[in-house]
């Protein structure tokens, strides 16, 4: 190295090479844990592949056993041709005779074992004419159930013996697997006078193996309850208990998968193995290495290669001027450059590296050229930078303060979360007691102070839930953590079910409720239901609390669609006291109300509005209000929401084709009533005409009458003015002339006793009022007669909302999980006022117990219980295997705050209702969940 003037050329070092190098070992140890992950993920592939076939080959040998099953039906129906010669014979006790006709009849038809029984269950005789002696204790278990039915049965040895069956079929002394087919016999009056059991043996059924295996093109074994063998497809006939899903089989592992096999009562008598040897997953296996290691060797190689390229033809060199890049930055130094390039001794093309080293030495020349010139800037540059390294430090002071400041503010922010946590937690279980137990109270026979008394208490309850919900919401909104849940709902059913409470509200004020969801509007959406009911609730309680007389006029129309989202605007007209216009600016902000005064009529938070007007907009949305002062007011919304894909209208067009050629006259004195109802006929494709009142309907009946067209249905709305429905009814009924038209009630009252005096004046169904489109339609159905023989009431019966709707809840079972006993004793006298049939347990670790026990159909699930909680004992009942594995969970809690319903959702429930619990809200549920429980059902049984 030369100074004082003369240029200095340094030799760069090869520390950089060992950094390459690291890189280039790092990517091949890369390229190894990639092909080792190949080969394991395809490992899991392969055990896939062979769960999947064994399923497959396992539904195909279920497939045969039940094609047996079926064929011992179609051999019952032969029986049953025989009925004619067993009983004559019967009538002269010739038992050696039928004795004859049952062997002669097993041997045609492939059936081992013919009993004859008599109609209490004795046992006759049989197909075995070498039978000395009938030992009944051996067959009185055969008729546990006389019904005609064909299951698979565990039969005990002795039958066998019987029969010469033992050493041939099967010879342990254990009990056997047979198909039973029981068949009631009937003589010419319709009574039972015996009983005829088919048994057809598993063990050792040499056909029946060989059917199975050939259908399969798999082996297979079956064992019998205590774990013996009782046939198999494999030559070895002393095979042991599968275990951990493989079996040893002549020194080979195989893979098994088993099937229960169950009798009448769904208790096990046997279990089906099918298996696979496992050399196919060892090929698989083998394939899978060669092609992993293959590419693995491939790419270490062109790695090497790519190294020792680089090396020499670019990292050496770029070392080079690394090293004098380190000399100028770490020395100052201004002197040194880069030694000649080999290009110019050898007159080739310069590269970029090259071209990047020689411009860098130009860059050095003209740098050592300004030195002198810059080294007064240098200094002031140094001046100022120790009074940037100042402020520097200032502001990193600052910045700590900050952090500070900010964990401070984030542990504030946790402890008030974890407090309204708590405290809504704590809130609500009480709150659910009180509420429940007085909508139970308002149901018992009261008198008039105890009732004043009891709904005093529900208002001051329904009014504090209200009062902690909007505190709550708000208080998501502040944190800017309030989210919209998007599952898939209805949304005509969604607005439907919560009217029942609103519509009971609004007719004890007096006033009329309606509502009409256009029939243009697509229904079958995704968006969050619950939110939506908020929103419409919020508002509609408004409109009922600021109105003393007139109407509430719900419309919902849609606005702007395409194909695969809609635009839907609610108007909610009241007739109430209307907003002055200077407060309806004010009306969507925190805290505010239209009666503002400090004596005012009309209680509240004033948060609904607040929180209405945010959810709005979260659903791409507006809210607004146009009104006048004394004259109502219309609130409006629009909301859009995402379309569920297909068209699930057309199916319920086809099935409203045949309500079309009905005529219906709609009476009513409210022009919006009869609009909803029209505007439903219309889309169904009904003739129509509409009458004010009595006095024009009795007109506009006649009219028809005289022109040889009766109407088929008039739907009446009571009261009317100058006669009551029943008058009405009488007189029509007591016409010739019109007595053929059925009348059908629309009322405010909706109580259930008054079913037999509406019959009793000859109306053909009552309905309340605001009537639901799909309720309104299964009435027409059943009043014309329309109606499938399954849903089909008695004729002598009168129709009504509660009977509609109470035939499906027949035979649902429900367990329900509740420490709080005064809550478990609310929920469990809302199930039984719903019609369903419900048992408690107090924790996780009983209801597990109990649903290995008792079939249940559904399960309402507290989330906090001591022993065993709802989040554990949900994830250990969907370990247990199917049905009760996949039983529907609803979670019934009192976490009600973010991420609580997920929390559940994510443990495995099905859906989420939170306390207090409304018998509204969960009645929703439950349909819900039992009807998306059918869905499923239908889908695995549909393939």
């Amino acid at each position: 190295m030369k100074q004082n003037g003369h240029r200095t050329e340094i030799k760069a070092t090869k520390s950089i090479i060992g950094k390459i190098f690291f890189t280039f070992s790092l990517l091949i140890a890369i390229i190894v844990v990639n092909a080792s992950l190949s080969f394991y993920q395809g490992q899991k592939s392969a055990k896939r592949n062979i769960e999947g076939q064994l399923q497959g080959k396992l539904e195909t040998a279920e497939a045969v056993l039940q094609s047996e099953l079926e064929k011992l039906k179609i051999v019952s129906g032969i029986i049953r041709e025989q009925n004619r010669e067993i009983i004559e014979f019967l009538d002269y006790d010739k038992i050696k005779p039928i004795s004859i006709m049952l062997q002669t009849f097993s041997s045609k038809q492939g059936i081992d074992i013919v009993l004859l029984f008599s109609d209490n269950k004795e046992l006759l005789t049989s197909n075995n004419l070498s039978q000395e002696e009938i030992r009944p204790e051996f067959y009185k278990n055969i008729l546990a159930d006389t019904r005609e039915q064909i299951f698979f049965t565990s039969v005990p040895p002795e039958i066998f013996l019987d029969f010469n069956l033992l050493e041939e079929r099967g010879g342990n002394r254990e009990n056997m697997i047979a198909m039973q087919a029981t068949i009631p016999l009937l003589d010419d009056i319709g009574d039972f006078y015996g009983f005829v059991v088919l048994l057809k043996p598993i063990n050792g059924n040499a056909d029946l193996a060989a059917r199975i295996k050939g259908t399969t093109q798999a082996d297979f074994i079956i064992f019998n309850q205590q774990q013996r063998l009782t046939l198999t497809s494999f030559p070895e006939q002393s095979l042991s208990y599968p275990a951990h899903g493989a079996i040893a089989i002549m020194g080979h592992p195989h893979f098994v998968k088993s099937l229960q096999l169950t009798d009448q009562a769904e208790q096990g008598v046997g279990e089906l193995f099918v298996a696979i040897d496992d050399a196919e997953f060892q090929q698989i296996r083998h394939a899978l290495l060669r092609n992993s290691l293959l590419p693995f060797i491939g790419a270490v190689f062109i790695a090497i290669v790519l190294f020792f390229l680089l090396k020499t033809r670019i990292f050496d060199r770029i070392s080079k001027l690394v090293t004098v890049l380190r000399m100028v930055s770490t020395e100052g130094r201004l002197d040194v450059r880069v030694s000649e390039v080999s290009s110019k001794k050898t007159g080739a093309a310069i590269d970029e590296v090259e071209l990047m080293c020689i411009d860098f030495n130009h860059m050095m020349d003209r740098l050592e050229d300004s030195h002198n010139q810059l080294s007064e800037s240098h200094r002031q540059d140094e001046m100022n930078a120790n009074e940037i390294n100042r402020y520097a430090e200032e502001l990193e002071e600052k910045n700590e303060e900050l952090e500070v400041a900010t964990v401070a503010a984030e542990k504030a922010t946790q402890s008030k979360s974890e407090f309204l946590a708590n405290m809504s937690h704590e809130i609500r279980t009480p709150m659910n007691g009180i509420i429940g137990m007085t909508d139970l109270l308002l149901d018992t026979e009261l008198n008039a102070e105890q009732k004043e008394f009891t709904q005093t208490v529900k208002s001051s309850s329904d009014a504090l839930l209200a009062i902690i919900n909007d505190i709550l919401d708000f208080s998501k909104i502040e944190a800017g953590k309030l989210e919209l849940e998007i599952i898939d709902f209805d949304l005509r059913l969604t607005i439907e079910d919560m009217l029942d409470m609103l519509a009971l509200k609004a007719q004890q004020k007096g006033l009329e409720f309606v509502c009409l969801i256009e029939p243009e509007v697509f229904s079958p959406l995704q968006g969050d239901p619950g939110r939506l009911r908020q929103i419409v609730t919020n508002i509609i309680g408004n409109s009922i609390k600021f109105t003393e007389q007139g109407e509430i006029y719900l419309q919902v129309v849609m606005v702007e669609e395409s194909e695969r989202d809609t635009l839907l605007r609610f108007n909610i007209h009241d007739t109430g006291i209307g907003i002055a216009k200077e407060r309806q600016e004010a009306l969507f902000e925190a805290f505010t109300q239209a009666d503002g005064s400090t004596t005012r009529q009309y209680g509240g938070t004033g948060l609904g509005l607040t929180i209405s007007k945010l959810l709005a907009e979260m659903m791409g949305g507006a809210i607004g209000v146009e009104s006048e002062e004394g004259k109502g007011s219309t609130f409006w919304f629009t909301a859009g929401f995402a379309k569920q894909e297909g068209d699930i209208r057309d199916k319920q067009h086809q099935e409203d084709a045949d309500l079309a050629a009905a005529s219906i006259l709609v009476v009513d004195c409210n022009a919006n009533s009869r609009l909803v109802i029209t505007k439903q006929l219309t889309a169904w494709g009904n003739r129509y005409a509409e009458a004010k009142n009595s006095a024009d309907a009795q007109e506009k009946l006649r009219q028809a009458a005289a022109a040889g067209d009766r109407f088929d249905i008039a739907i009446l709305n009571m009261p009317q003015p100058a006669m009551n429905a029943g008058d009405f009814c009488r007189e029509i009924k007591a016409d010739k002339d019109l007595s053929a038209t059925k009348l059908v009630l629309m009322t405010p009252i909706g109580n259930r006793g008054d079913t037999a005096r509406f019959q009793e004046s000859g109306f053909s169904a009552f309905l309340t009022k605001p009537v639901k489109q799909a309720l309104l339609r299964d009435c027409l159905r059943s009043v014309l007669g329309l109606q499938t023989a399954e849903k089909r009431e008695a004729k002598a019966q009168i129709i009504t909302r509660h009977s509609l709707s109470e035939t499906e809840k027949k035979g649902i079972r429900i367990l329900l999980t509740e420490d709080n006993l005064v809550n478990q004793k609310v929920a469990l006298l809302h199930l039984k006022k719903m019609g369903y049939h419900a048992d408690a347990v107090e924790n996780g670790a009983e209801a597990l117990k109990k649903l290995q026990t008792t079939q249940y159909d559904l399960v309402l699930m507290d989330c906090q219980m001591p022993v065993m909680d709802g989040f554990v004992a949900t994830r250990e009942i969907r370990k247990l295997p199917s049905p009760v594995g996949k039983i529907q969970i609803i979670a019934m809690t009192a976490h009600a705050m973010k991420g609580d319903r997920e929390k559940c959702l994510e443990a495995g429930m099905d859906d989420y209702v939170s306390k207090p619990v409304k018998a509204d809200k969960l009645a929703e549920v439950i349909d819900r969940s039992l009807r998306r429980h059918e869905q499923q059902q239908s889908k695995i049984a549909g393939g």
